[in-house]
């Protein structure tokens, strides 16, 4: 699952709870979460999600931005951290790990919304504008490693 939470929750009337409740209701084994504003959401967020659920966020202690929760074992030596989003590997209930990575991704210099509003006719154009944007982000991710 992956969840903006749009200012932390800040912008809507019990914030932290809501997102702990749509949280609650899916019930994935693993969430991306955007918008982390403060160093106190994700663990406010945890705290209202339980015991079985655990977390980590990016490093910028005034604005962490991504997170990841998840219900099974986040391995604390294979964590990263690059541009707009937080990688870790997590151990499942079955011994196998997967390599799980949040982004919060550029909104602006998104083609297909061009595309979509005839502002621009070929792909060399939609490519050209996702050079700096959602395309070239997902790209980075992809060569990025996670720490061992």
């Amino acid at each position: 699952m992956t969840f903006n939470i749009w200012y932390g929750g800040s912008k809507v009337d019990n914030g932290i709870q809501k997102i702990a409740k749509h949280i609650k209701f899916i019930d994935p084994d693993v969430v991306a979460i955007q918008e982390i504003r403060t160093n106190k959401v994700l663990s406010e967020i945890l705290q209202q999600l339980g015991s079985k659920w655990t977390g980590i966020q990016g490093s910028d202690k005034d604005y962490p931005n991504n997170g990841i929760l998840t219900r099974h074992k986040i391995i604390a030596s294979k964590f990263s951290e690059i541009g707009t989003g937080v990688g870790a590997a997590i151990l499942f209930n079955n011994n196998k790990t997967i390599n799980f990575w949040g982004l919060h991704l550029f909104y602006k210099s998104f083609g297909l919304y061009a595309a979509h509003n005839k502002l621009i006719t070929s792909s060399e154009q939609i490519m050209a504008g996702e050079t700096h944007g959602m395309f070239y982000n997902g790209k980075n991710y992809c060569k990025h490693p996670l720490k061992s």
